[in-house]
């Protein structure tokens, strides 16, 4: 397994938002087809998320018919891994979890979010959340 492209997978508080920029794919749930978009992922308890301020997503409801897609790693070097995605539904885990992901936001020396800061309650009420699995790693 290559572990530079799974060390990128590993964020810190000194991390850029350039540093957290992937692309996925995930397969269309409507149309089966392959679809590529541009997304941060997030850390939080040595686990990788994928999410985002409250809205629906496409990519999410793609997850939900297939959890299949793959992660686009931008860098130190372009790598494409697979991997799997869980929802996560349970609120107690959501707000667990995006407790740690708006904190790392807010305390990030090298971030500059756009908007209003995130407010947790909001974020477990109508955020998407998926746990990412990594399955195996291509060149």
């Amino acid at each position: 397994m290559n572990t530079s492209a799974v060390r990128t997978l590993h964020l810190d508080r000194n991390s850029t938002a350039d540093d957290r920029t992937i692309d996925i794919t995930t397969t269309g749930a409507r149309t089966r087809r392959p679809h590529r978009q541009e997304i941060w992922f997030y850390r939080a308890f040595d686990t990788t998320y994928l999410t985002g301020r409250p809205g629906p997503r496409d990519w999410y409801a793609n997850i939900i018919r297939n959890p299949a897609l793959t992660l686009h790693l931008r860098k130190p070097a372009a790598v494409d891994i697979q991997a799997t995605g869980r929802v996560i539904r349970d609120d107690s885990q959501r707000r667990r979890i995006f407790g740690a992901i708006i904190d790392d936001l807010l305390r990030s020396p090298n971030l500059q979010l756009e908007g209003p800061p995130p407010i947790i309650e909001e974020w477990v009420a109508e955020s998407r959340l998926v746990e990412i699995t990594v399955t195996s790693l291509s060149a």
